[in-house]
């Protein structure tokens, strides 16, 4: 990150924005606070696993299939765990990439 400069909002105590850093391309890269990044995160897994869990008992009996709701559990709990993992591995790479 070459530069930084503050929030152009006069909020800045509202605001999960600590600072704004241009990187090497000139773009604006904006950083949240831990609070907002948990939040955030949780929602999304939240979210997920009920589309999920949803798609798996009401969608697959679409294509012939027809799940129990505990066999709908135990295929979104795959499908979730599968995905952090994929999460996760993808933004380390992204870092890497990014400033490595």
């Amino acid at each position: 990150m070459a530069q930084t400069e503050p929030p152009h909002s006069t909020h800045q105590q509202d605001s999960p924005v600590r600072y704004r850093a241009t990187d090497k391309d000139g773009g604006y890269a904006v950083n949240q606070s831990r609070r907002m990044s948990f939040i955030e995160a949780k929602t999304n897994a939240v979210l997920g696993l009920l589309v999920s869990f949803l798609f798996t008992l009401y969608g697959l009996p679409l294509f012939g299939l027809e799940p129990t709701p505990v066999a709908s559990l135990g295929v979104t709990a795959c499908y979730f765990f599968l995905s952090m993992g994929r999460s996760y591995v993808l933004r380390r790479v992204f870092v890497r990439f990014l400033h490595g």
